[in-house]
Parts: C-alpha cells; structure tokens; sequence
C-alpha cells in the first residue's frame, strides 16, 4: 500500500478482519479483508497478480493445504506469484502448552505442521507452480539488535528463523 499498490486480504478471524480495516482504511489503494469461512473465495479467476500467504501453511493439515493450493491457483492471473512464509524446521513440542481447565496439549501458536526447504519444495511441486525461490531466511525488522542475533546465528551455526517459498503460476 505504501508503494502505491492495490491490496486486498481474506482471514478466517472476524477480529483480525476488524483490525486490519481499523489499520489500513486510510489507504486509498485499499480494497478491504473479507471474512471466509472456507476455502472456496468469492474472487473469480485468474483475478490476482500476487497471492501472499504469510504464517499460515503452519496452522493447516496437507490435505486442507492442497485444497487452498489449488484455490490460490484458480484466483491467481497465469504467471502470477505465490508468496508463502512458515517457521523454518519448527520444533512444535517446544511451542506445548497445557490447558489448565481440561489438561487440553496444544501448540501455543496453533501450529499442526511443520515445514524444511525439503518439505515445501516436494509439496509445491505438486501444483502448476515454477519454483523461483525456496530457502530459509530471517525475516526480522532491521534493527541493530536483531542485525547481532543474525551474526550470533551465523556464527554458531543456528538455523535460519523462516522458510519462504515464491512461485511463478504457469502462463
């Protein structure tokens, strides 16, 4: 929106909806978030240059994730781009928590999967999508703090914090 681009978004949460139109109504590029309550949007097809799906493949199960694929892909222009985030290699025990009224475990995050390089790359190979880029990276805000974790990172060898995948529809 700051560059002068077009936006517009979906998300299952009527409180992320609402926050998001509190946030970026002043925009004039804006086109608003819908609500969905399932895979299938209301957008016709080959509508989209540019699909983003940020920190959301984490919290689907593959089966459901093929069926938003190929959504994606019906709404995407031919040669438009998928734009995919996820934590890279996430350990999900390490994001249990317990209930305390049920004694429920569950990941803090909602996150049911987990994603490599290796994993996103063999499930997008799937789709009729060319992929120009898959790898792990730290997607942090630039900050002086945040540039020493990434050194500190690098030199112990640390995993990268992100996985992104960008993908060419085929035209």
């Amino acid at each position: 929106l700051r560059q002068g681009i077009a936006c517009q978004g979906v998300d299952i949460s009527p409180k992320t909806v609402e926050m998001a139109e509190d946030r970026l109504q002043h925009y004039s590029l804006f086109r608003g978030v819908e609500l969905i309550e399932e895979i299938h949007m209301q957008f016709r097809s080959e509508y989209f240059d540019v699909v983003f799906l940020l920190e959301t493949i984490e919290h689907f199960l593959k089966d459901e994730l093929t069926g938003m694929i190929n959504e994606i892909q019906r709404i995407l222009k031919p040669g438009g781009h998928i734009f995919i985030t996820t934590p890279n290699e996430e350990n999900l025990v390490a994001g249990n928590v317990l209930c305390p009224e049920c004694g429920c475990v569950f990941h803090r995050g909602q996150h049911i999967s987990t994603w490599s390089r290796d994993t996103l790359c063999a499930f997008m190979q799937q789709f009729p999508f060319e992929t120009i880029l898959c790898r792990a990276m730290n997607l942090r805000p630039e900050s002086k703090l945040n540039f020493l974790r990434d050194i500190v990172s690098f030199l112990g060898k640390h995993k990268k914090v992100n996985l992104i995948y960008i993908g060419k529809k085929s035209e």
